[in-house]
């Protein structure tokens, strides 16, 4: 009887090598490189396969802390053969190390991610995790980087993931795109789309009236008791706000350079209107979205550049660039397609996934407007007096929640036009 189990548990034993042999193999490597440094008092808790990007080591950390295992990075990576990260457990009890076998590449294609309105989808990690920003707590996004990385690439990636999953009930994109070039034709006819202007003196007009509109949302609050546009929305839902992206490319043409030139006053006009939208928007919702090739501290300055609170940054021609756009000069020169991720302390490597035109066809087609004629003269809503001109909503059916059913916005929701501005 001992003998059959015996050579019972001798084969499950073989089994399981060989079924688990590259679990067995890195935590052999790990363990070799413990033993090398001189570390081998920190036990391997566990091995998990995490597919599809490969490997978590669970270290048990006990009375000997975190810094020496972090240290050991380049020579893990170096035995192993594979880029890995070191990181710590919130309860502070494990390390993780995690062995990234199968990371995302410039050839990993665009899939849409639920996210919220007020939510932007930049791509993947390392780890094949989804990189979501919170625009209401890092507000409005800087997106650089030189000819041809693949800055362009990510922000239609990023309009079309929001295009897919919101409609102009809940998102609008305004587009100042003073670029030769048509990148964003190709959201012009969607519904949520409400201005696109490719020249100067139409930004400027809009400005004017995103001015109006940051206004006019500001006394709907004070006229409800609400600080900001996610009070108000939670309160009223069935009135809701909706949030707004202003995208903004070639953003260096904004910048007033010399008086010689001939749209230097709107040039004036419309930077300082941008520089007040970076500081006041996000309280109504409304983010900016900025490209930008060679950032530099003439063009952004530096109240400017502290408002813009995400930052996805991209190959730079130069250190100034790169210390402009990430503090570091690690952007520079490196290859195209991969970026660097920067909110609040956090900083997260990814690739711009693979979209082309016929792809964001696809997932924006239900929101197509055929046959769409001129755009609405978002002028006509500038009014010459102080009245209070209400914002123009649409009626939604009772939601379910409570609190909704008996609160009611203090404002008339009919939108009264007066004459045209000239």
């Amino acid at each position: 009887m001992f003998v059959e189990m015996g050579l019972i548990g001798g084969g499950w034993y073989c089994y399981d090598r060989i079924k688990n042999k590259d679990i067995y193999y890195v935590k052999s490597k790990i363990r070799k490189m413990f033993e090398k440094n001189n570390i081998d008092y920190y036990p391997i808790y566990k091995v998990n396969r995490k597919l599809p990007w490969g490997y978590e080591v669970l270290i048990t950390l006990g009375e000997h802390g975190f810094n020496k295992l972090n240290n050991l990075q380049d020579e893990i990576q170096t035995s192993i053969g594979y880029p890995i990260t070191i990181e710590q457990s919130l309860n502070y009890e494990l390390g993780i190390i995690k062995v990234i076998v199968n990371p995302p590449n410039t050839e990993t294609v665009f899939v849409p991610v639920k996210v919220k309105p007020y939510e932007i989808f930049v791509s993947l990690n390392n780890t094949n995790q989804n990189l979501i920003v919170n625009l209401q707590k890092f507000p409005h996004v800087l997106v650089s980087g030189q000819t041809g990385c693949g800055k362009t690439e990510e922000i239609r990636s990023i309009l079309t993931n929001s295009i897919y999953f919101h409609t102009a009930r809940d998102l609008n994109l305004y587009f100042a795109d003073l670029s030769d070039m048509c990148d964003f034709d190709i959201f012009k006819n969607c519904k949520q789309t409400k201005a696109y202007v490719k020249n100067i003196e139409g930004s400027a007009k809009l400005f004017e009236y995103l001015m109006h509109m940051y206004t006019k949302r500001l006394q709907i609050f004070e006229k409800n008791n609400c600080k900001n546009i996610q009070e108000y929305n939670s309160r009223f839902y069935g009135k809701r706000m909706a949030y707004n992206f202003i995208v903004l490319d070639e953003f260096a043409d904004y910048f007033p350079t010399t008086k010689l030139d001939k749209n230097y006053e709107q040039k004036v006009l419309c930077y300082n209107y941008l520089k007040e939208f970076a500081r006041k928007f996000r309280k109504v919702g409304s983010f900016l979205i900025i490209g930008i090739q060679r950032p530099d501290t003439t063009v952004l300055d530096p109240n400017l550049r502290s408002c813009l609170c995400t930052k996805l940054g991209f190959s730079q021609n130069s250190d100034a660039s790169s210390l402009t756009v990430c503090d570091t000069a690690e952007l520079t020169n490196i290859e195209n397609r991969k970026g660097l991720l920067m909110y609040s302390n956090k900083r997260e490597w990814f690739y711009s996934l693979a979209i082309d035109d016929n792809l964001i066809k696809e997932n924006i087609k239900n929101s197509i407007l055929e046959n769409r004629g001129s755009y609405t003269d978002y002028n006509k809503f500038l009014n010459t007096n102080n009245n209070v001109v209400p914002m123009k909503t649409k009626k939604c059916k009772k939601d379910d929640n409570p609190d909704i059913k008996k609160d009611r916005p203090k404002t008339k929701t009919k939108l009264k036009v007066k004459k045209n501005v000239k």
